[in-house]
């Protein structure tokens, strides 16, 4: 008894099967091609878009159209004809899956309504024939998961395209989002000698068009600040509330998809310096919308430079230049390549435990402000700084302990930007000591060495 039932299962869905071979090999037509077709039949019929076709459907409270087109084809094209459209059903549906190795499940009759005429009459001028199905995303939302599609058979007494006679419609309901068209952590660079304002893009976006007027708010948000620096090891202080100027409430109007917003930066309310803006997208009031997570979140660094000061030989002074390694003290101005850098003494033969080998700065005038890039020797950086002190004096005798910096470089002409240093009181002299390095120890005997160097300061 159960051998038979068994057989006549499988006889069963060898008939279903057998019934949908012509109905169901499928291809892919996003083009309308009826030329194709013109030596071979009279007239066919098939769907300008078959097989699977994917329609967003974002939930919003409106209903989202997807128009169904058929088309006439054929040598005789002024030929009267008739089509019909009907919906797979789940013997249907569950042969194709077994044939194809799809899952698809036919979408609840709830979740869309069908709009126009599903049996059609071709007249004479006739060359095509739609008819809309409007989803209903929130229900379809709301559905238990599965990979829901609107099967669909196209039938006709004339001839039908075998690989263009079946539709699977798959609606993707989607939850609205608004976000920042530039997300993330940028950088801008003020000078001295630039303008005392400037504006920073602040646009957030929608990717619908938009039939709603709806407002979001932007706010400095300090605890991201925190972490940022927490994760990254930076130490960047928060812009000051009075060197920049926000709307924090805007809004987007009817048909809007980008609502423009910025920010004034004062740098005349700045000390020269490294700061960050942390900016958090919130409350948006359509209450069908959410805010992007991923892109809710804005880290604007504003890095206040000073002036690069150029570098001379008669400003530079060492303690430990080799004379036959590189190019000697020019060797820190002379450009980046090959054996063009600057060389502490590497036989042992300086040996200072207070400040290591060290290069001695004569500025042009006094600065506060010191900021410094440099870079790896041109080759490798098995001698680069990993440990830099840096004094300072007005008569360059008496010398006064100010930052330590630490690096780290491990390639050749690899560069290296250091903050913006601030001091007390202004100083005409500076000391560059290189205290560690990729070699080891310079106290104690090891050396340093590097490719170029850049000095600013105000």
């Amino acid at each position: 008894m159960v051998g038979n039932i068994k057989k006549e299962h499988r006889m069963k869905k060898r008939i279903i099967a057998a019934s949908l071979i012509g109905l169901l090999v499928l291809g892919t037509s996003c083009e309308d091609k009826r030329d194709e077709f013109l030596s071979d039949y009279d007239t066919r019929m098939y769907f300008r878009n078959s097989d699977l076709q994917e329609q967003d459907c974002y939930i919003t409270g409106d209903l989202t159209n997807y128009t169904v087109s058929v088309v006439k084809a054929g040598s005789e094209l002024n030929a009267v004809a008739d089509a019909s459209v009907t919906m797979m059903d789940e013997a249907q549906l569950l042969a194709y899956n077994d044939q194809n190795v799809t899952n698809y499940s036919i979408l609840p009759s709830e979740c869309y309504t069908l709009n126009g005429e599903l049996k059609m009459d071709f007249a004479a001028d006739d060359l095509y024939r739609t008819f809309d199905v409007a989803f209903n995303p929130e229900l379809i939302y709301k559905l238990p998961k599965a990979n829901y599609v609107l099967p669909m058979v196209l039938n006709s007494s004339k001839t039908v395209t075998e690989n263009k006679n079946v539709i699977f419609v798959k609606p993707n309901p989607i939850i609205p989002t608004i976000f920042f068209e530039k997300s993330g952590f940028s950088s801008t660079s003020l000078s001295k000698s630039g303008p005392d304002q400037v504006k920073l893009d602040l646009s957030v976006i929608i990717p619908l068009a938009n039939k709603w007027e709806f407002e979001y708010t932007v706010k400095a948000d300090k605890d991201l600040l925190d972490a940022y620096n927490a994760e990254h090891h930076t130490s960047f202080q928060m812009l000051p509330a009075d060197a920049y100027t926000l709307t924090e409430t805007n809004r987007f109007g009817l048909g809007e998809k980008v609502a423009n917003n910025s920010i004034v930066v004062d740098k005349t309310k700045l000390d020269m310096g490294e700061y960050v803006l942390p900016l958090r997208l919130t409350n948006c009031t359509q209450p069908y919308f959410q805010i992007e997570e991923e892109k809710s979140v804005c880290l604007f660094s504003i890095i206040y430079t000073p002036a690069e000061i150029p570098l001379s030989l008669d400003m530079l002074s060492s303690n430990a230049t080799h004379a036959n390694d590189g190019t000697g003290l020019p060797g820190l101005f002379d450009g980046r390549g090959s054996g063009k850098h600057w060389h502490s003494n590497w036989a042992g033969q300086v040996v200072d435990p207070v400040y290591g080998h060290y290069i001695d700065f004569k500025l042009p005038n006094p600065i506060q402000f010191f900021a410094f890039d440099l870079w790896s020797r041109f080759e490798n950086a098995n001698g680069a700084p990993t440990k830099i002190v840096l004094y300072t004096s007005n008569d360059g005798s008496t010398w006064k302990e100010w930052k330590t910096v630490s690096m780290k470089l491990s390639g050749g002409d690899e560069e290296y930007n250091s903050s913006v240093f601030k001091s007390e009181t202004p100083f005409q002299y500076l000391r560059f000591s290189g205290v560690e390095s990729n070699a080891g120890n310079v106290t104690t005997g090891s050396f340093w060495n590097c490719g170029e160097m850049k000095i600013y300061g105000e």
